[in-house]
C-alpha cells in the first residue's frame, strides 16, 4: 500500500531527475508490477476459509 500511494510522487521526482525521461516510469511501473506479482503468488488462498476463525487462519492450531 505505501508504493501505491506515493507512486506519482516518486514517478514525478524519478521525472525531474532525469529530465522528463519516460523510461525510467516505464522502468518504476514494471518493477512495481513484479513486486505485486510476487506478492499475489507468495501470499495463501483465503477462499473458504474463515478469516475470524484463529485455527484457520495459520497451518498449525491455535491453543489459547
Amino acid at each position: 500500500m505505501i508504493a501505491g500511494g506515493i507512486a506519482p510522487l516518486v514517478g514525478a521526482a524519478l521525472l525531474a531527475a532525469t529530465g522528463n525521461a519516460w523510461w525510467v516510469i516505464a522502468i518504476y511501473s514494471s518493477l512495481l508490477a513484479l513486486i505485486s506479482f510476487g506478492s499475489t503468488y507468495a501470499t495463501p488462498e483465503t477462499r473458504g476459509r474463515s478469516l475470524t476463525d484463529l485455527n484457520d487462519a495459520g497451518q498449525e492450531p491455535v491453543h489459547a
